[in-house]
């Protein structure tokens, strides 16, 4: 799973699938033998778990691999990851190592639901914990495996916006690592560092968010290498904290070295890097160079729409931040031009009743009413309230949902300004 993993990180789609490929082989071969009734009754069951690791393995790939659509592949890797663990049932009981087969599949399937385009915090809490009551079984609560789902677990209530929780479940992770390994010069230590700096950041600690970015680089000096990548995220999140600070010139500074040491050990084709290009470019637009924000935008898009495809929630982001810009340049044929292709993305990916699509229409109605049409404006507003009323069951809630009021009064305004 740890080759897996890196070939996720490192090759293309059409390396993934061709791996994808041999895997499916060889688990066809697999099935064959145990079916065909030549294997002795001692090493059936031991093939089983062999074909069950393969497709763990294929569970790995699909989160990384996208369909005819563009669409990456959760539907069915979790379909799947949920069938492994029906078949382990099969043979419970017998001493086979059953039980971390169990939990690397419920933390494959806990990520899935966090990975996935909507996600499912729910179920990917419910099968973290899962995963972590058979570790606490396996290895005690104290081991390298308990304080990765503790990691997990962070990450998963930061998303959520839990940063108090997030902070709690990190630190547990660090303080089983640093107990284990028993120094700081490590990557495992590094990342846990860079974690509890990115919730700091997000909780407005703005010192000891710098404190733990720091901590990581100066170990990366060392024992790391200044081309590590523990060393490139702690950049970037300098470089959020300095943005958010208002000090742009340093936030620009940070995500410089940040692009450097990711060129660097990624090449210069990586969805990471296109990120890097992405905030550098959202820096300059906060700096009202547009310009500048817009040439990185474009090569940020560039990147984007060559690893991920046209289809990409990221690619659809990219375009608006490049309609902003345009907006701001009063260029509005380019910008409407552009968030056109953000709605043709949202609605791909989401369907036409969905809070993007709305969010788009609310967009478009803005750009027209700075263009002084206030027909079109109408029509995009209306159809952005329509999508709110869909998405909201019942007339109380309509009267609760402020999205909807924020819209509603967004029409008035318009009729108002007509008169």
């Amino acid at each position: 799973h740890f080759g897996i993993t890196k070939v996720n990180n490192t090759c293309n789609q059409l390396i993934k699938n061709w791996l994808l490929t041999c895997i499916d082989k060889s688990i066809k071969e697999d099935v064959k033998v145990i079916e065909s009734g030549r294997v002795s009754a001692l090493a059936i069951d031991p093939l089983k778990c062999e074909v069950w690791d393969k497709k763990l393995s294929k569970v790995c790939l699909l989160t990384y691999i996208k369909d005819s659509k563009g669409i990456y592949r959760y539907e069915e890797a979790l379909k799947l990851s949920l069938k492994i663990c029906e078949d382990y049932e099969e043979l419970k009981g017998k001493s086979l190592n059953l039980e971390l087969r169990w939990s690397n599949t419920y933390s494959q399937i806990g990520l899935i639901y966090m990975k996935q385009l909507e996600p499912d915090y729910e179920n990917a809490l419910d099968y973290y914990e899962k995963c972590l009551d058979v570790q606490m079984k396996l290895f005690g609560s104290e081991s390298l495996e308990v304080g990765n789902t503790y990691l997990s677990l962070g990450l998963l209530y930061q998303e959520q916006e839990h940063y108090e929780k997030a902070l709690e479940f990190i630190e547990r992770d660090l303080l089983i690592k640093m107990k284990i390994i028993g120094h700081e010069d490590h990557e495992d230590i590094t990342h846990a560092f860079n974690a509890i700096g990115s919730i700091y950041c997000h909780m407005n600690k703005f010192k000891d968010s710098i404190k733990y970015y720091n901590r990581t680089i100066q170990l990366g000096v060392k024992p790391l290498g200044d081309d590590h990548s523990s060393i490139a995220d702690a950049y970037k999140g300098l470089s959020l904290v300095y943005k958010l600070q208002g000090d742009k010139n340093k936030a620009l500074h940070y995500i410089d070295k940040t692009l450097l040491v990711q060129e660097d050990i990624l090449g210069p084709n990586h969805q990471d890097v296109a990120e890097s290009w992405f905030f550098m470019a959202d820096i300059y637009y906060d700096k009202g160079d547009y310009d500048k924000a817009l040439e990185y935008f474009i090569i940020s898009l560039n990147l984007r729409i060559a690893l991920l495809g046209d289809d990409h929630h990221q690619v659809a982001e990219t375009y608006q931040g490049i309609s902003e810009v345009y907006n701001c340049q009063n260029n509005l044929i380019l910008c409407l031009e552009n968030i056109m292709k953000v709605y043709d993305i949202h609605k791909h990916n989401h369907g036409e009743d969905s809070i993007y699509v709305a969010d788009t229409y609310k967009y478009i109605g803005l750009v027209h009413y700075k263009g002084g049409n206030l027909k079109e404006t109408l029509i995009n507003f209306e159809y952005c309230l329509l999508i709110q009323k869909k998405m909201n069951k019942t007339s109380e809630n309509q009267l609760k949902d402020i999205n909807i009021a924020n819209t509603l009064y967004d029409i008035a305004m318009v009729y108002y300004s007509q008169h």
